[in-house]
């Protein structure tokens, strides 16, 4: 936890909260238990955090409120607890907090981070942090409408306003396909093709066909035409005569 309390105090000082760091030095400090220095080596963090360290930074945020005084002391404490190689660094901040200047605080190896042995995680528990879907339905009347339907066509009344409703049929804009309704069934390639001003011009020997008729012609049950009822009609009155 120590060094958690010194890395927020860090971050704190730099953001320029310097009460908030100065409160997370101090429980630094306290999470030391008057130990030198922690290793985190072995628990996943290559950094070693000693007592120095976190003094020096509370005199930083001391120096930054103005406690010139109590800054003193901390380096103080801080030269008693250094090693021989901290030495110089820490009298060369006490003269320059006698200066009244401010210092700037010492942070953890940039880029690391705790990486816990493989030993260490195979005991935790898993942990969902995405959590599982839920339904939520609105509190509001108004938004839990059973009457809702899905979007239709939309289509043009008389005043020319959009109106939903079925869609219209497309118009017929192609042209007029003509062929025989006696014989048999001709080739889609004799079919003559007759724009619709032109039905009136067909070829006599092929009368035009009615919209239901041609319907009925595709589907192969094309109904007889008036002359084919005629010719039937002799035929029959012929075989009761003989």
């Amino acid at each position: 936890m120590a060094v958690g309390f010194f890395q927020r105090g860090v971050a704190s000082f730099q953001l320029e909260r310097f009460q908030e760091a100065l409160c997370d030095f101090r429980l630094a400090l306290a999470q030391l238990r008057d130990n030198t220095a922690i290793d985190y080596t072995q628990l996943g963090l290559r950094f070693k955090l000693h007592a120095w360290e976190v003094l020096f930074n509370l005199g930083a945020a001391q120096c930054r409120l103005g406690l010139w005084a109590e800054a003193t002391r901390s380096l103080e404490e801080a030269l008693s607890k250094g090693s021989e190689g901290a030495r110089d660094h820490l009298c060369t901040a006490l003269d320059q907090v006698q200066k009244q200047v401010h210092l700037q605080p010492r942070q953890g190896p940039r880029g690391e981070v705790f990486r816990p042995h493989r030993w260490h995680l195979e005991l935790l528990e898993p942990v969902d942090f995405l959590g599982k879907a839920k339904v939520v339905s609105s509190a509001f009347p108004a938004d839990r409408q059973e009457d809702i339907q899905p979007q239709q066509p939309q289509v043009q009344g008389a005043d020319g306003r959009a109106r939903p409703g079925a869609a219209p049929r497309a118009a017929v804009t192609g042209a007029w396909k003509t062929r025989t309704a006696c014989g048999p069934r001709r080739p889609p390639e004799t079919e003559t093709q007759v724009g619709p001003g032109q039905a009136g011009q067909a070829d006599h020997h092929a009368p035009v066909l009615s919209d239901e008729q041609a319907g009925a012609a595709r589907r192969g049950v094309a109904d007889p035409l008036p002359h084919q009822h005629q010719e039937r009609g002799l035929h029959a009155q012929s075989r009761r005569l003989n």
